[in-house]
């Protein structure tokens, strides 16, 4: 079972500056990691201290999580669009970093192989040569769609290249999976969404569900312009890091972080998030400021925390 280390820090600019100070201690006992990292608001700060520090990340093979599909009739027709994965990865990690200091050997999943409207059409015409695994409770279908062998056309492109993507983290795991949060009512990491995820899931074609495209319209214009689909790596993939890194901050993350990772031993506690699949690895470090953290302890502090996770068979420090 996992060994959970728990830290929680007065703020977010705390925490961006801790994880700032994690990657400096990995980076001084292997110069050459491969990191698999997210995108979203919570890391943003963390990116810009690793410049000002000036962390060398030349020799780092950097992973990226996950990444929209393009969205023509929804004006997202191309990877420089401000929502992109790939313009995030530009602007904010390496463009934070010293040219010299950048890594030189990243990768991210192609959001152009194929438009979610291709994706769309693709899916009704090879009806039968796809499914999306049920959540195992309700019946209904998951984001997560799993593409046949038979598939063809921009559905094949994209099996091949989620099959190479699994390839590279396979051949060469991740050091560290660095992720976040997402929101109620199914936290999730990367882009395994609601209402289910397999924590078997390798990379994957991913469904955008509700929840996700209301937290990131913020990019888009606008719940209705975020992209309907995303290729992400799934638990199984994820799970391949030594070290998982979950980072939270703010009140809106009080309640997934709760949910997702207040009580491994309820019942539904697989099903509750893709995030509790976290727990399914070697070693957690779990990040948070007070306010994400206050309903975690809701429930008797820390030592009722504790008793639960060493209830589940995990080690909580």
């Amino acid at each position: 079972m996992a060994e959970v280390q728990l830290r929680i820090l007065e703020n977010a600019e705390a925490c961006a500056r801790q994880r700032c100070a994690d990657m400096a201690d990995l980076l001084a006992k292997d110069p050459a990691p491969c990191l698999l990292m997210n995108t979203g608001r919570t890391p943003v700060r963390m990116y810009e201290h690793f410049g000002q520090a000036g962390l060398d990340f030349s020799r780092a093979r950097l992973r990226m999580l996950d990444a929209y599909l393009l969205s023509p009739s929804r004006g997202f027709d191309s990877l420089e669009h401000r929502g992109s994965f790939w313009t995030f990865l530009k602007r904010k990690i390496l463009d934070a970093l010293p040219k010299e200091r950048r890594p030189r050997d990243f990768s991210i999943l192609p959001g152009d192989i194929a438009s979610c409207e291709e994706v769309e059409e693709a899916l009704q015409e090879q009806e039968g040569h796809w499914h999306r695994p049920p959540h195992p409770a309700t019946g209904e279908p998951g984001s997560e769609v799993v593409l046949h062998a038979e598939v063809s056309g921009p559905l094949r492109r994209i099996q091949r290249a989620c099959q190479a993507y699994d390839r590279l983290l396979e051949e060469d795991p991740p050091r560290v999976a660095s992720l976040g949060i997402g929101p109620m009512p199914y936290p999730h990491m990367a882009f395994n969404n609601a209402p289910y995820t397999r924590p078997e899931a390798p990379t994957h074609l991913a469904l955008m569900d509700e929840a996700v495209r209301i937290s990131n319209k913020g990019d888009f214009g606008g719940p209705d312009k975020v992209p309907t689909f995303a290729l992400t790596t799934g638990p199984a993939t994820i799970l391949r890091a030594e070290e998982i890194w979950i980072t939270a901050t703010g009140p809106t993350k009080s309640l997934p972080v709760a949910w997702a990772l207040g009580d491994p031993t309820a019942p539904d506690f697989a099903t509750r998030s893709s995030i509790g699949y976290a727990l399914l690895g070697k070693r957690v470090s779990l990040l948070l400021d007070q306010a994400a953290a206050r309903g975690l302890l809701a429930e008797g502090g820390l030592p009722g925390l504790k008793a639960r996770y060493k209830a589940a068979g995990h080690k909580l420090t």
